[in-house]
């Protein structure tokens, strides 16, 4: 017994032991399995992936998205947006128990949608998130449309030293209203009914240049609301803002502001009349009427930088019929809608009228220039728009559309006119188009409403003018995708001369480019219904300058929609031709023996052989005269400049002596104002070169003296002025020159607006200054290709007054189809309390864009108080299809604060912004480019976002290239500072990056 007592201790202690050395490896065994497989584990501290925070700590949390909407009550809906580690899953309740919640998976939006009780007042919301097998929770308070919203009363026999907060005692100026309600998160203003003028309830506050009744700048979630009786118990009467000859009401960067029942009148000034709203979202009008206002744009309403905004009211009778014959251009006498998305205009726009003399006149009801996203469903009806004296222009009686796209016309365009009528007997051509609607550069625009009783006319009763009237219901010019799908009825191209020509096409609608899409009855205008009848075409040559050495090819450009086979002669009765399939570049042998007359004539038709129509035209002349002129330094404007021993002296008179169909030798050396330039002032700045209305000119620099190579320099030195100034071109060559010292607003070594085929190639554009294409602007170019270096051109002005900086290097805008080429570096422009965005290249509202280019060592900076700087490399604003190639490198925006001010400095992009665009590409790679935002006084916060890329409600953005050596930085002595998206930061939807995004700091993508 004792025996196995003993044999049983042993025993139980051996188990023991055992069991205690078990326990030490399993601890061990975990310890060391947890060390392998926590390494994994983004919350946990250990971890090699760890983000920063645990999974419960407090960086997990949720965002309101749709705070307004929740406030003001017009939705239970509430949308929030999840921040922190990508949870799993979440679970949302009003009741601290979660009674009746699940768990619901997170979306890879990370935004979700929550219902809440329709109780008025505050409501808490509270929350589950759940990441692996970790909860955290979370509680968030709102408050839904409580009971009291802040009111401020205004009446006609209120006091401004009054609260305003009680119908009891009003203050008397709807301007006092709006500063008091400013403290507040949502506030409505009533009004109540009576008048309102300048020093009876309206302030003349100066904005903008102009004396102003009402003032809303950087205004949210106010509703002005009219027509109250005096009780305020409803309203049923009429508010009238009375402008007397100053603006109404003006307003800037305003966000979810409501206007209703107030009646506007008798305002005026040089935009927006009666409204000025520039740079809104969420902005409403409702039961409005803009009466009685005048002036040159907008005489009743200009809105300018609208998205997301529902504009409905009557602008009836406003004018703008200067009796000063000074030229005045005009647009959307009614109203003027531009640059703007996803806007409805609704209501009434009509008997408008304006009259300009020796200008444009566009638009007499409604101008849409630039839009996107918009339908207008008012009826627009007597509407005029009108030139006299010696006229121009007058285009777009109803509605003009200026590029833009996807814009639906509802409603009823009916009884608009677009009129010339000539008192002088001065000689210039008078032309009107569009009587309803007139159309020019867009696409997508889809006409619902009927078109009826609409009429162009020009007319000259002292038979010294040509005149002519294109599409008395609608007119059509260089638009793709247009949709009528309504009946246009009864319309009139009429003109009326006494001796000279007069032209008058498409009675119903007129076109140039593609043809519309028709979807309606076309029926009873005059004198046709549809011109041309079912074709269009294009036509040029484009090597028509090998004529002056005989060369026996030329090739001719056709685009002949609708028509399949031509004929091409230099016999009128095309006796030596025959048909032959249209092609768009047609190399065409019209002389085989080496010789030409000094003139020619060539002739086609065009057929369609399924409809078996045919037109015959002058297809192009081509002058085999002297078509080479040869400038030198040591020539004479005496010489005629056809040889090369008889050199001219002045570039400008070869210009003016050619025409067009030319080529220009320029031999090496230095030209400048009074020595081979010439200071011609044209739109406010002294010119060296002016090329306009021209085509098919070869200018060529670079040659030597014997003019038998380009192997020198030509430089074109402005001695500040504008070096060159094209305007209304077509197949214009330019190579070997170099521009500087040009200075001018816009394209200070280059301004070139309207050209076609226009193409540059070994071009040096340096030392130039200007804000706005310091080096070089090009302006509504069409299939142009530019090569060239853009290089150490400057915008420093040392004034402190505010200059906005657009695109130093090189500005291209509102383009169609173009390359840039070369390379844009080391420009550099510096602004005090402004805007300054893209120190290299500034693309403005562009469509098929390519660059090419290198673009490196630019940098724009704002100092002094500063506000935004964006875009150090590139600037992208709107447009769509663009692709940027080549590198984009060591640019810099930079902003530096050396006062004690407290405005905030924004820098974003470095390398590249892109703002409200889609479809833009980046190829290029991205390295070592620079956001700064540095602020020594303590007195501003700084913000630097983007230092590769900065990426701002634009859609199909793809980085196809590497991201690499980016930074965003800030300095700051006592107030905060935010820096993000060392590499990439976007807002809006997340670029598409297939590329390599590394060593950029302090973060690679943000949001991650």
């Amino acid at each position: 017994m004792r025996r196995f007592s003993i044999f049983k201790v042993l025993l139980l202690s051996l188990m023991a032991f055992f069991c205690v050395l078990g326990l030490m490896y399993a601890s061990l065994f975990k310890k060391k399995f947890h060390e392998e497989h926590l390494l994994n584990n983004p919350a946990d501290p250990k971890s090699t992936n760890f983000q920063g925070y645990r999974t419960t700590s407090a960086e997990q949390f949720f965002i309101i998205l749709n705070v307004v909407a929740i406030t003001n009550g017009s939705t239970r809906s509430v949308l929030m947006s999840n921040y922190g580690v990508r949870p799993q899953r979440y679970m949302l309740s009003e009741n601290s128990d979660f009674t009746g919640a699940s768990w619901q998976d997170m979306p890879s939006t990370r935004v979700v949608q929550f219902f809440i009780g329709a109780v008025l007042g505050p409501h808490t919301i509270y929350g589950k998130l759940k990441i692996r097998d970790d909860e955290y929770q979370y509680t968030k308070n709102i408050i839904t449309n409580t009971a009291y919203v802040p009111r401020y009363f205004v009446a006609t026999n209120g006091n401004d030293n009054n609260s305003g907060m009680t119908i009891y005692d009003p203050v008397r100026s709807v301007q006092c209203a709006i500063n008091k309600a400013s403290h507040y998160f949502y506030t409505e203003i009533l009004i109540g009914e009576g008048n309102y003028s300048p020093n009876a309830g309206l302030v003349n506050i100066s904005a903008a240049g102009s004396i102003n009744g009402i003032v809303l700048s950087n205004s949210k979630n106010i509703a002005l609301l009219g027509g109250y009786n005096l009780s305020f118990s409803s309203a049923t009467g009429v508010t009238m803002l009375k402008g007397e000859s100053s603006r109404i009401l003006y307003g800037e960067n305003v966000s979810n502001v409501f206007i209703s029942n107030i009646q506007f009148t008798t305002g005026e000034s040089t935009i927006g009349g009666g409204i000025f709203i520039s740079n809104a979202v969420a902005f409403r009008i409702t039961n409005a009427t803009v009466s009685g206002c005048y002036g040159p744009q907008g005489a009743g309403a200009a809105f300018i930088f609208l998205t997301n905004c529902n504009i409905s009211g009557a602008f009836i009778n406003n004018l703008f019929t200067p009796s000063d014959p000074a030229a005045y251009n005009a647009r959307g006498c009614g109203v003027y809608l531009g640059f703007s998305t996803n806007c409805t205009l609704s209501g009434s726009i009509g008997s408008n009228f304006s009259r300009v003399h020796n200008a444009y006149n566009f638009g007499g009801g409604l101008y849409l220039d630039n839009t996107v996203d918009t339908i207008v469903d008012s009826v627009i009806r007597k509407n005029c728009n009108t030139i006299w004296w010696t006229g121009s222009n007058s285009s777009g009686g109803g509605v003009y559309v200026n590029r833009g796209s996807n814009i639906t016309l509802n409603g009823a365009i009916t009884e608009n006119m677009s009129t010339a009528a000539s008192s002088s007997t001065h000689g210039q051509p008078f032309i009107c188009s569009g009587g309803g609607v007139y159309i020019t550069n867009a696409s997508h625009v889809t006409v619902n409403g009927i078109v009826s009783s609409n009429a162009v006319s020009a007319s000259d009763t002292h038979g010294t003018h040509v005149v002519y009237s294109y599409g008395g219901g609608i007119a059509c010019f260089n638009s793709t995708s247009i949709v009528l799908n309504t009946n246009i009825l009864s319309n009139a191209g009429l003109a009326n001369t006494t001796s000279l020509a007069g032209y008058a096409y498409g009675g119903g609608i007129y076109y140039e480019g593609t043809i519309p899409v028709i979807s309606g009855t076309v029926i009873n205008n005059i004198p046709d219904n549809l011109y041309p009848p079912y074709f269009n075409i294009c036509y040029f040559a484009i090597n028509s300058n090998a004529r002056t050495t005989l060369d026996t090819n030329v090739a001719i450009y056709i685009e002949a929609s609708n028509l399949q086979v031509m004929m091409l002669s230099t016999n009128s009765t095309f006796a030596d031709a025959s048909w032959e399939p249209i092609v768009s570049v047609k190399p065409w042998t019209f002389l085989t023996n080496g010789t030409a007359p000094e003139a020619m004539t060539i002739y086609a038709k065009f057929s369609n052989t399924a409809l078996g129509y045919c037109t015959e035209i002058i297809l192009d002349k081509i002058t085999i005269g002297q078509n080479n002129f040869y400038i030198a330094t040591s020539g004479s404007d005496t010489n005629d400049g056809a040889a090369p021993s008889a050199p001219l002296h002045s570039v400008q008179k070869a210009i003016d002596m050619c025409g067009s169909n030319a080529t220009i030798y320029i031999s090496q050396g230095t030209y400048t104002p009074g020595n081979g330039l010439s200071n011609i002032s044209i739109a406010g700045s002294a010119n060296g070169l002016v090329i306009t209305n021209m085509k098919n000119i070869n200018l060529l620099g670079g040659y030597d003296l014997a003019f038998s190579a380009a192997t020198g320099v030509t430089t074109l030195n402005g001695q500040n002025s504008r070096v060159l100034y094209g305007e209304n071109l077509s197949n214009i060559f330019i190579s070997n020159f170099q521009f500087t010292t040009g200075n001018a607003a816009v394209g200070a070594g280059i301004f070139i607006s309207n050209a076609t085929l226009l193409r540059t190639t070994n071009i040096t554009v340096t030392g130039c200054y200007g804000p706005q294409g310091g080096g070089a602007a090009f302006i509504f170019l069409t299939n142009s290709s530019i090569a060239g270096s853009f290089i150490n051109n400057t915008f420093t002005p040392s004034d402190p007054a505010a200059y906005n900086a657009w695109g130093c290097g090189v500005y291209l805008g509102y383009s169609t189809n173009c390359t840039l080429s070369g390379s844009i570096s080391s420009n550099f422009s510096r602004v005090h309390n402004a805007y300054n965005f893209g120190g290299g290249l500034y693309l403005d509202n562009t469509i098929g864009t390519t660059v090419d280019s290198v673009i490196k060592k630019n940098r724009n900076t704002i100092w002094w108080t500063g506000l935004n700087s964006s875009g150090g490399g590139v600037y992208v604003n709107r447009g769509s299809n663009i692709t940027l190639n080549g590198a984009i490198t060591e640019n810099m925006s930079t902003a530096a604060s050396s006062s004690t001010h407290g405005q905030p400095f924004i820098c974003s992009g470095g390398g590249v912004y892109i703002t409200n665009a889609s479809y833009v590409t980046v190829n290029a790679i991205v390295s070592s480019n620079t956001v700064f935002a540095s602020d020594t006084h303590g007195a501003h916060v700084v913000y630097s976002y983007g230092g590769g890329i900065a990426c701002y409600n634009s859609t199909s953005i793809v980085l196809n290239t590497n991201i690499l050596s980016n930074a965003a930085l800030t300095n700051t002595s006592s107030l905060a500072g935010y820096a993000n998206g060392g590499g990439i930061y976007y807002e809006g939807a997340i670029p598409a990056v297939f590329g390599t995004v590394s060593n950029n700091m302090p973060n690679n993508l943000y949001p991650p």
